[in-house]
C-alpha cells in the first residue's frame, strides 16, 4: 500500500485493505463517505493525491479516481483520474491534463500535487516529475461533501475500464519529488 514517508497528517486511503479495489467493468459507488475529509467548511492550501492504476483499454474516456465535493451544481473540490490516457486533476474551476500518455495493460503509480504557494500543479508517472502547470486552489466554501472512489456523483455506471489499487489523498500537504519518488518505490514501480 502507498504509505507516507513523512510525519502525519496521513492519507485518506481508500479502500483500506490491501486488495486490488476495481475491478475491469465495476463502478459506480464502490467507496463512498458523506463529510468533509479536509475537516474545513472552506478549504485552503496544498493537497496531493496518489493512486495505483492500470488501464485496460486505449482511450476510454474520462476515469474517475477520487472525486470529493458537494452535490452539484457545486463546483468540486478535487477530481482526480484519468482522460484518455492522460491524468486529469481538478480543483475548484481549475482543470489540467498532463499530456504525457499511458498504455493500456501497464500498471502506474500516478501522482498529482497542487502547491498553494506556488500555484502549481505537478503530475508524476512512477515517481518522476512529468509536468509542471498553473494551477489555483479551491475558493469555495464546502457544506455536506461527499467522497467517490473510482466513481462520480449522480453517474449510474461510470466508464471504469481500469485496475485500481490504492487511491491516498493528502490534505495540507504539496509532497515533495523524494516523497512522491518513496511511494513509487514501495509500490514497486517507480522508473517503470
Amino acid at each position: 500500500s502507498i504509505r507516507p514517508s513523512c510525519s502525519p497528517p496521513m492519507p485518506r486511503l481508500f479502500p483500506a485493505s490491501d486488495a486490488n479495489y476495481l475491478r475491469t467493468n465495476e463502478g459506480n459507488g464502490k467507496a463512498s463517505a458523506i463529510g468533509n475529509p479536509t475537516g474545513l467548511a472552506t478549504p485552503s492550501g496544498s493537497l496531493s493525491v496518489e493512486a495505483i492504476y492500470s488501464p485496460q483499454t486505449n482511450g476510454s474516456g474520462f476515469q474517475p479516481i477520487l472525486h470529493i465535493g458537494d452535490d452539484f451544481p457545486a463546483v468540486p473540490l478535487l477530481v482526480f483520474g484519468v482522460t484518455n490516457l492522460q491524468p486529469h486533476i481538478t480543483v475548484g474551476d481549475g482543470s489540467r491534463v498532463d499530456l504525457s500518455g499511458l498504455y493500456a495493460g501497464r500498471t502506474y503509480h500516478i501522482a498529482a500535487v497542487l502547491d498553494a504557494s506556488a500555484n502549481q500543479v505537478r503530475f508524476y508517472i512512477n515517481g518522476h516529475l512529468l509536468q509542471v502547470q498553473t494551477l489555483f486552489g479551491f475558493p469555495y466554501t464546502l457544506t455536506a461533501p461527499k467522497v467517490f472512489v473510482a466513481s462520480v456523483p449522480d453517474a449510474n455506471r461510470p466508464f471504469t475500464y481500469a485496475l485500481l489499487g490504492h487511491v491516498a489523498f493528502f490534505y495540507g500537504q504539496a509532497l515533495s519529488v523524494e516523497q512522491i519518488a518513496a511511494h513509487a518505490k514501495a509500490a514497486g514501480l517507480y522508473g517503470l
